[in-house]
């Protein structure tokens, strides 16, 4: 599909100009009964085929594979969900494509890369779905497995700004304000299990 499209064109651009190429087709081709038949199906094939690549997610090397000093414009470029200092810069659509595929109960994986200015800290975490697990695994080596991922969106007290939050949980009902008290008590876990994936300012 994406052959047809010329240089610097995206998967959009590509579906839009097989398009056009499918129309100026009919100006060479001399049975013009037969490309009347045969060009719905194309189009329709090449269609979901776009389709399709709008639905998926990158695929990722191992923690172990990636160059040494690989940072933030590395992981934009590899189409990753990046934070810096909680606030999203790049890979809301992969993001989103990531939740859609999971509500929907199919396999599907997410690298998130996070950078903290403030004590130059950078770190990748990769999370991902599967036989009605969520399982994260970070560059430092955490591991986990949880049952939900719950959203929540927070109103920031001390101005106008919302802290949109993603967290894995194995309580399904927790509740926000349940899982802060959690982190506090002396309990481990606080009965409730959870970690935060993905944490945007705005």
């Amino acid at each position: 599909m994406i052959a047809f499209a010329p240089a610097g064109y995206g998967t959009n651009d590509s579906c839009l100009c097989l398009v056009v190429v499918l129309s100026e087709c009919e100006s060479v081709i001399a049975n013009r009964k037969t490309f009347l038949v045969i060009s719905p199906l194309i189009l329709t094939v090449f269609l979901c085929a776009c389709s399709k690549m709008a639905d998926s997610l990158p695929n990722y090397i191992s923690f172990d594979q990636l160059a040494e000093g690989y940072g933030v414009e590395d992981a934009a470029a590899d189409d990753c969900v990046v934070f810096i200092d909680s606030k999203l810069i790049s890979g809301e659509d992969v993001w989103k494509t990531f939740v859609t595929k999971a509500e929907k109960k199919q396999s599907c994986s997410v690298r998130i890369a996070n950078y903290i200015s403030t004590d130059s800290y950078f770190f990748l975490t990769d999370l991902s779905y599967e036989s009605s697990f969520f399982r994260v695994n970070t560059s430092e080596g955490t591991y986990g497995e949880y049952k939900y991922l719950n959203h929540y969106e927070i109103n920031i007290k001390d101005g106008d700004s919302v802290r949109d939050l993603y967290i894995l949980v194995d309580k399904e009902d927790a509740t926000y304000d349940a899982i802060q008290k959690s982190w506090a008590s002396s309990v481990p876990n606080g009965g409730i299990a959870s970690y935060i994936v993905y944490s945007n300012m705005y």
